[in-house]
Formats: C-alpha cells, sequence, structure tokens
C-alpha cells in the first residue's frame, strides 16, 4: 500500500526588521503571509526529516481481525510527530521576528513551542522574497520633447487610465522564496512561490533533500477556510498526497486530516486533553477501503524508557465496534535526533523548480 503522509505542523511569524513577538492558538498565528511560510516550511521539513521504517509494536487487548487503523498507525504516526508540537502546550506558541543574524537572508523567524513532555522546541527560518512581476511600463515625462510637451495635457488623462491598469497588474504577481530552515541543528532548504491574482493568495513551500526528494505545501483559501494541500515525492514519484485544516473549537486547537489513496480514503482530528494529570493527545478517527468503514477512537500518551530515556507513543485504540488494541510507535526524540546529526550532512539549498 503507498505510504500516506501529510505534513502538518506549523509555525509562524511576522515580517519586520526589528523584533516582535507574538504568542497564541495557532490560528490567531497563521494570519499572514509571512507566518504561513513558517508554518508550511516547518511543516514540510518535519515529515521530511522523518524515519518511517520502524515496525510498530501491537498488543490485542480481544482476538479479533487486524483493524484499519492497525494497516494506517505508520502513517498517523507520522502525522502526530509532527503536530506534537502544536498541540503540546494549547495556547503557548510564540514567535519572534529578528533581525536576521545572516547576511545572506534578509529575514529571520524564530518559533517557539512547548511538546508533551514540557520540553521546548526551537525552530528558525531564514529567507528571501524577490517579486517576479514585470516591471512597469509607464512612460517617463521627463524625456519628453518640446514638441511632445504641446500634447502633454491632451495625454494626461489617457496616461491615467494606463498608470490604473500598470496598478492592476502589479497586484497579480507572484514572488519567489528562498531561504533554510534550522530544525535540531540541521540546515534544510526551503523554496517556494506566492502568488497573487484575483485577491486570491496562493502560497507554494518546498522543503527537499535534492531534486528527486522533497515535500511541497500549497496553502490556499477553500470555501472560506484556508487549507494546506501536501505531496510527498520520494524518488521523483509522489508517493502521498492529503489535505489539512486547523479548527477552533471551544478554545482548543482541533486539526483535520483528509486524504485519499487508491481505494483507501480517511479522516482524522487530533486534539490535546489533560487526562488522569497526564498531557495526551486525542484521535476521532474513520477509516474507509473501498468495502467497510472503521470507525472509533485513540488516546495517545508518551512513554519514557527509564534506562534509555528513549520515548515512544502508545495508542490506546478503541473502534466503535468495542474493538481494543494497543500500539507503541516511535517518537521523534531531539536527543536522537542530536546523535544522527554527527553523521549526517548539511542539506544544501536549491533554487525553487
Amino acid at each position: 500500500m503507498k505510504k500516506l503522509v501529510i505534513a502538518l505542523l506549523a509555525i509562524v511569524g511576522l515580517f519586520a526588521l526589528s523584533a516582535c513577538n507574538t504568542q497564541g492558538n495557532i490560528n490567531e498565528l497563521l494570519a499572514s503571509n509571512q507566518e504561513i511560510y513558517a508554518f508550511s516550511a516547518i511543516s514540510s521539513t518535519s515529515l521530511l526529516s522523518q524515519d518511517s521504517t520502524a515496525q510498530p509494536l501491537t498488543m490485542k487487548l480481544n482476538d479479533t481481525e487486524d483493524t484499519l487503523i492497525e494497516q494506517e498507525i505508520k502513517d498517523i504516526n507520522q502525522y502526530l510527530n509532527m503536530m506534537e508540537q502544536f498541540l503540546g502546550d494549547n495556547g503557548g506558541f510564540s514567535i519572534e521576528t529578528q533581525v536576521s543574524d545572516k547576511v545572506e537572508y534578509a529575514n529571520q523567524i524564530v518559533f517557539t513551542s512547548v511538546d508533551l513532555l514540557g520540553n521546548p522546541i526551537v525552530h528558525t527560518l531564514y529567507y528571501n522574497e524577490e517579486v517576479l512581476t514585470e516591471e512597469n511600463e509607464v512612460d517617463d515625462l521627463s524625456v519628453y520633447t518640446t514638441e511632445d510637451s504641446e500634447d502633454e495635457f491632451e495625454d494626461e488623462e489617457e496616461n491615467e487610465i494606463e498608470d490604473e491598469e500598470d496598478e492592476d497588474e502589479f497586484e497579480d504577481q507572484e514572488t519567489k522564496i528562498t531561504g533554510i530552515l534550522i530544525m535540531n541543528d540541521v540546515e534544510y532548504a526551503i523554496s517556494g512561490k506566492k502568488e497573487i491574482e484575483d485577491d486570491e493568495t496562493k502560497i507554494e513551500i518546498i522543503s527537499s533533500i535534492d531534486d528527486n526528494n522533497y515535500v511541497k505545501v500549497v496553502s490556499k483559501v477553500e470555501d472560506d477556510e484556508r487549507k494546506y494541500n501536501y505531496e510527498v515525492v520520494t524518488d521523483g514519484v509522489v508517493v502521498t498526497s492529503s489535505k489539512i485544516k486547523i479548527e477552533e473549537e471551544d478554545n482548543e486547537t482541533k486539526f483535520v486530516l483528509e486524504y485519499v489513496d487508491g481505494e483507501l480514503s480517511g479522516k482524522f482530528e487530533f486534539k490535546r486533553e489533560f487526562d488522569d494529570d497526564q498531557d495526551i493527545i486525542k484521535i476521532k478517527y474513520e477509516i474507509n477501503n473501498g468495502t467497510e468503514t472503521e470507525t472509533g477512537e485513540a488516546k495517545i500518551i508518551v512513554i519514557t524508557d527509564p534506562l534509555t530515556g528513549n520515548t515512544t507513543y502508545q495508542y490506546q485504540v478503541k473502534t466503535d465496534d468495542d474493538v481494543e488494541i494497543e500500539i507503541e510507535e516511535e517518537r521523534e526524540d531531539d536527543e536522537d535526533d542530536d546523535e544522527e546529526d554527527d553523521d549526517e550532512e548539511e542539506v544544501d539549498e536549491t533554487s525553487f523548480r
């Protein structure tokens, strides 16, 4: 079965030369184009950096056939790894726009949050923007000759009309974005573009390892809601595509994931809750494989190994048919990433393809 992965995490920022700090829930912070650049860069890079080869440990609490959620747990776990930093401390996101400390980049945004265990998370985005619109072709009146000046006032109205047309053309523009994202001390190449047409803005961000391995995020407003469409490309082939939206309900942040992969389709709702003196994430899901539909809920907690200190996710799943299972899956630890960094080369920046 094709792997089905979608990135959703988030980072946000304000576009300014002086430092500025903002806190709040994720939807409040995803208000500007620059914040969406950061959100898309972090979410796509988080997916790009994950290892999907590890196998889950599953324990059935009753004697039943495999459930659909067991078949999809690898993909769900990748989403969870990305979402934890936004669900781990509701309302605790911080964005700071700073004067760039890298001379090659004009803009710097620092995003901080906390995970389910209370550990701080910090990501930094550096980027440049370049407007690619054609230059206005309005005539410069200073180069007119004396003979031309006699007709200047007769042509004034026509020139004003041309100016208005040029302004309209300028509103429909394309902006090129290039930069890097620093995540767990590793640099990832970021590229993309912003297109404005008929008052509609579409933002496309790519986090890449090379030309054949990358994650692309396209953000635009659909049905009065901003949605994020993801494509994961491995060895030049699109292996996954999905759609995510972020909702606020009763002062809680909820991520809604929808996907289609061949005959398989699914919808998942992720949100953070506090249960038994512990931060947890709850998932409500519906999966259809073309012949049957499975619905249910899962409670996810973080388990720490007392000997190694390594952490895993424990999924406590109960389907609406009263099937109960426990699944243990890998969790991305910053400590593990730091060990891998010693053997990992920095990813070179590539321009937007």
